[in-house]
């Protein structure tokens, strides 16, 4: 699913409601964007705690990849991204390969 609208359209409300129906729903959600400055806007919007997508998806310096992949997946039951314009190519294939195959 793509949200998306312009300013003053209800983008951050849905946002915030569907995370609420997820949790309430017992669903376990990983919320992520691309920078450190977009999560923390996302954990105040949700009140809930979002990280960046490199550290979703545990990015191993040493080994210049990312430990969640295809092979061991997010644990998430819905992964929500914010913020996705910003992402590039090589980054959006490697969390969509993240994504298990169960999840949202």
């Amino acid at each position: 699913m793509i949200l998306t609208g312009g300013p003053g359209t209800g983008k951050t409300f849905t946002l915030r409601t569907m995370v609420e129906l997820f949790y309430a729903m017992r669903k376990t959600v990983a919320l992520a964007s691309p920078t450190g400055r977009a999560a923390q806007r996302l954990s105040e919007v949700t009140g809930r705690e979002a990280r960046t997508i490199h550290r979703m998806l545990e990015f191993d310096p040493a080994a210049m990849r990312f430990k969640r992949n295809d092979v061991w997946p997010l644990e998430a039951d819905v992964v929500i991204v914010d913020e996705a314009s910003m992402i590039d190519i090589v980054l959006a294939n490697s969390l969509i390969k993240a994504v298990d195959d169960h999840s949202h």
